[in-house]
């Protein structure tokens, strides 16, 4: 809907000016970012009841970033990008917490629930982002857990 008013001598925007004809851009295009997760914990599980089972868990994870697909607009220039031409962090820390429970239905069957909050220790920009990025994730698990013997 803008145009980038670009400053010739330092190459930045310096202003946006609104276009006589509007373009609309839409993306269909899933955005995916692929790792391989190495993570560590340690849990405890005490029984609440004969069928309850409390779940409290706690550790770490390093992530190595391996590529992206999708489509992204530049915020600098507007223009659609594709992900796997952009660069990324290698490497990315993290701690998480579970608090949850286990419903035992029976010894082989189980159901469970696992609220879930994970705090990264950076970004996967290797650039600052003109908007906040959230370091932290929150989120629920849910478990159906079925033993074959």
């Amino acid at each position: 809907y803008r145009d980038a008013v670009v400053n010739t001598a330092s190459g930045e925007i310096t202003r946006y000016e609104m276009r006589h004809k509007p373009e609309h851009i839409v993306i269909v295009d899933a955005n995916r970012y692929h790792y391989l997760n190495f993570p560590v914990s340690i849990s405890y599980k005490p029984w609440a009841t004969d069928h309850v089972r409390i779940n409290i868990e706690g550790g770490a994870s390093y992530m190595h970033f391996m590529t992206a697909s999708g489509k992204s607009l530049d915020y600098q220039n507007l223009e659609i990008i594709d992900l796997k031409d952009r660069e990324f962090r290698n490497s990315i820390g993290s701690i998480f917490m579970k608090v949850g429970a286990t419903y035992h239905v029976s010894q082989q069957f189980s159901l469970g629930f696992e609220p879930t909050v994970v705090y990264f220790t950076n970004t996967i920009y290797t650039e600052e982002y003109p908007f906040e990025v959230i370091p932290y994730s929150m989120g629920l698990n849910l478990k159906l857990q079925m033993k074959l013997n």
